[in-house]
């Protein structure tokens, strides 16, 4: 479902009619294609990646732990975010009752979210792309 939504969003927001890009490249439905269908498999492979290394604590490893260190000073900007985000999980995960109850609703909120999300980039690249070609 990532890998949709990305190919989605990240299409709709690239393929643009004012663009220089489509009046260059030829032909069009492979460059159109292409545009959506890249940042789609990106998203996949990463979806992929995550869910393979899930099975691992991440830091359990002293290698592991090093990679996760640098990859967050990589992202400095988001590093306020995402230690709010891990110290809600690690709370989360010592409150089993609250952590059932926003498991539940995220189960059904977020694919409800990311199915409205991908429907709206959809109609906007569909209309895009329709002009386009």
């Amino acid at each position: 479902m990532f890998g949709a939504v990305a190919a989605l969003v990240l299409g709709a927001d690239v393929v643009k009619t004012e663009g220089l890009d489509f009046s260059l490249l030829d032909p069009k439905p492979f460059a159109i294609a292409s545009f959506v269908l890249l940042p789609g498999i990106a998203a996949f492979t990463i979806a992929v990646v995550l869910e393979r290394l899930l099975v691992v604590e991440p830091w359990s490893r002293r290698s592991l732990t090093v990679v996760l260190a640098l990859a967050t000073l990589v992202l400095n900007v988001f590093l306020v975010v995402i230690a709010v985000v891990a110290g809600a999980a690690v709370a989360l995960r010592r409150m089993p009752l609250v952590a059932r109850a926003v498991n539940g609703i995220g189960r059904i909120t977020v694919p409800i979210a990311l199915a409205m999300l991908a429907t709206l980039a959809g109609i906007d690249l569909w209309r895009d792309a329709t002009e386009i070609l």
